[in-house]
């Protein structure tokens, strides 16, 4: 779990801001220069708009009981009133079928979205969709026309025709799914403390409530199969994470209490690791644990052979995490801790990570770099070591058993890669590389702050080349593959692109590229910048693999993109290559 190459990273610099101009520019807007100089005391908790559903606060203490000790006899409160209630559900269930939900002294209008043997996925009428959760058939009833005490969201009572249409997709998905979907609104309470949180952090919980909102509009949520979210365990942690990580970012246990972090105050106020990295002592510690947990139980489900592949919508990300350090936005490092579950419980040998998020995946390298089990392949921008993290240069190739299992496709041009460019990384770098490597399973650090539009990134990867990189990556592990949310802070870019990815899932066919320009008889070349890379890192890999060739030219196949649509071009209508 060395790294020997970052020696050169100090940590001062490590936790230096992903995108320092940004905070410099808040911090100006809003008249806060003064935060810099002047001592604050920092706020740990504070109650957010995304608390579940505002309504009902006993539910937060409910599902938050091992850090609210004053709510300790909740439980026992909550099992004695339903109790009271005449519970009671049709034999025969179905989608859109309206129901009653406990909540408190009231009850909350429910629709029925999902539902298994013994547990159905509702959706709570008037609510935004990244409130939909899984619970017991024994929390729900059919719902009486005439109850006083129901209650419905803000937007009201919905639609019966909107359900029909619901209904039909989701006995598509009852038929035939093979693609799952993970996410729960615990991650949503992860946030700054500060009196603005959505001004002055890009890593926010709407990246994740405009990316549900943007499925559930396309129907794409209910062609998916619903995985249950739950809080990775201690155990698991442990395989990717040092004890003394464990306790700091962790909720505490007997075999784990409870260590502060060492905090301080932010630009903005807020209390955080670093300049930009917010910390909630409250909320921060389980939406942390269920990020990861969710990345598991969808492998899981893919392992076992229940789903083909799947996406996790989680927040906080993860693969800035060191085994012992929290860094980057990132606590625990959610796609690792999945790989190493998945190699120690599922009889499995070879899992490939490709991590295509603008920044290099530190803590995923540091986890793996003296392991022959996990492939790790990243492309990131670098720019000759200024680019956070700092790491990921060519040489970095793992040690010991590890050596040759780490590579990294560093992009050097600050004026923007793009779709020619990543597509290119990957029909000539990537595929080969896991050709011959012949994962059993592959998982994707998918972040998306690469994609047009995206401030920090400044790279210009469009919604359709997402959508072919996961494509050309199901091909691998007979089709099992999981993708990961990580970074992408354009919450419009986010959307677009993590649909098209999961639209690719869904159907086995990329995203059709734009055809404003016919390209037959073009070269979809890749600029020279990144051809120089590619032919370094190739021949740089072929120290470990002898059979790995450098081919004569990095175009793409042009036949394929032309089967596919007409053009691959530019925002601007203009086709690729650059020639810079």
């Amino acid at each position: 779990m060395v790294n020997p190459n970052l020696s050169h990273v100090n940590r001062a610099r490590r936790l230096s801001s992903k995108f320092p101009n940004f905070y410099e520019t808040q911090s100006a807007k809003k008249n806060k220069l003064h935060a810099f100089l002047t001592p604050r005391k920092p706020l740990t908790t504070r109650l957010t708009k995304y608390e579940p559903r505002l309504f009902d606060k006993e539910r937060v203490a409910l599902t938050f009981n091992d850090v609210r000790s004053e709510d300790e006899d909740s439980d026992e409160k909550l099992g004695k009133e339903f109790s009271s209630l005449n519970l009671h559900l049709p034999g025969q269930l179905s989608v859109g079928l309206k129901l009653e939900m406990f909540e408190g002294n009231f009850t909350q209008a429910a629709r029925l979205r999902f539902f298994d043997d013994s547990d159905l996925f509702v959706h709570y009428e008037g609510w935004g969709v990244e409130y939909d959760e899984w619970v017991p058939k024994s929390r729900a009833k059919l719902r009486e026309s005439n109850s006083k005490y129901i209650r419905f969201g803000p937007n009201k009572s919905e639609s019966d025709l909107d359900w029909d249409a619901i209904k039909s997709r989701a006995a598509q998905a009852q038929k035939e799914g093979h693609t799952g979907i993970v996410f729960d609104s615990t991650m949503l309470l992860h946030e700054c403390t500060c009196d603005e949180p959505e001004l002055w952090h890009p890593e926010q919980p709407e990246r994740v409530v405009r990316l549900l909102t943007a499925l559930d509009t396309e129907g794409l949520l209910d062609l998916c199969i619903k995985v249950k979210p739950r809080l990775v365990t201690e155990e698991e942690l442990a395989l990717a994470h040092h004890p003394s990580h464990i306790q700091t970012y962790g909720l505490g246990s007997a075999t784990y209490p409870k260590v502060a972090p060492t905090l301080e105050v932010m630009a903005c106020g807020g209390s955080g690791l670093a300049c930009d990295t917010a910390y909630n002592t409250l909320y921060t510690p389980p939406a942390a644990l269920m990020a990861s947990g969710c990345v598991v139980e969808l492998v899981k489900e893919v392992l076992t052979g229940n789903l083909r592949n799947g996406f996790a919508i989680v927040r906080p990300p993860g693969h800035h995490a060191e085994p012992n350090e929290a860094l980057g936005f990132c606590y625990f490092n959610n796609v690792a801790i999945a790989a190493k579950v998945a190699l120690r419980t599922y009889n499995i040998q070879r899992v490939l990570i490709v991590d295509w998020d603008i920044h290099h995946g530190n803590g995923t390298q540091s986890i793996f770099y003296d392991t022959n089990e996990v492939m790790y392949i990243s492309v990131h921008r670098h720019d000759n070591g200024t680019f956070y993290p700092f790491s990921g240069k060519i040489e970095e190739h793992g040690v010991g058993v590890g050596e040759g299992f780490n590579v990294n496709i560093p992009f050097q041009n600050k004026n923007g890669m793009g779709d020619i460019d990543y597509l290119a990384a990957m029909h000539h770098v990537i595929l080969p590389i896991a050709r011959l490597y012949q994962p059993q399973l592959v998982l994707v650090s998918a972040g998306f702050d690469a994609a047009e539009g995206d401030a920090i990134g400044e790279y210009h990867v469009s919604k359709e080349g997402f959508s072919h990189m996961t494509h050309l990556l199901g091909a691998l592990a007979q089709e099992k593959l999981v993708l990961c949310l990580e970074g992408g802070y354009d919450v419009d870019a986010l959307s677009s692109c993590a649909k098209a990815c999961l639209r690719t899932l869904l159907d086995g066919r990329p995203t059709l590229l734009p055809t404003v320009s016919p390209i037959k008889g073009k070269r979809l070349s890749p600029s020279r910048q990144a051809t120089r890379v590619f032919k370094k890192v190739l021949e740089s890999q072929k120290k470990y693999m002898p059979d790995l060739a450098t081919p004569d030219s990095f175009v793409l196949p042009t036949d394929e993109y032309i089967t596919i649509a007409k053009g691959l071009i530019r925002k601007e209508g203009r086709l690729r290559p650059r020639r810079s």
